[in-house]
């Protein structure tokens, strides 16, 4: 067969297991589906917000996650991040130091679904 019919597979699991925020990748040196490489991006996580872009030719795929970084000890209360959707906030976030991590990814191969 001609190499224009070989297909380049990458895939990428995106979940939460024991508080810790995890990005697991398949590793093609193994049987595809088989074995999944974890790599634990982050942990403390108290809340994940995903948007889904359609309009772009290039559907875009936004995630944050709100990470604690430990309870507050100086009687203060935290108020919303700027980069936090507000209306995703909630009062018992207040006791936490915290901090978004932000990550954005093209979906090449949802593009035929919208466009």
């Amino acid at each position: 067969h001609p190499l224009s019919e070989l297909l380049n597979l990458e895939c990428q699991k995106l979940y939460v297991q024991n508080n810790s925020f995890y990005f697991a990748n398949i590793d093609d040196s193994k049987n595809v589906g088989a074995d999944w490489n974890e790599h634990p991006h982050t942990s403390n996580i108290l809340e994940l917000h995903m948007t889904l872009d359609t309009k772009p030719e290039i559907p875009i795929l936004d995630l944050q996650v709100l990470v604690s970084e430990g309870l507050r000890d100086d009687g203060q209360t935290t108020q919303c991040p700027p980069n936090w959707p507000s209306s995703y906030w909630k009062s018992e976030f207040e006791d936490y130091r915290v901090h978004v991590s932000q990550a954005t990814w093209k979906l090449y191969n949802l593009a035929p679904l919208f466009n």
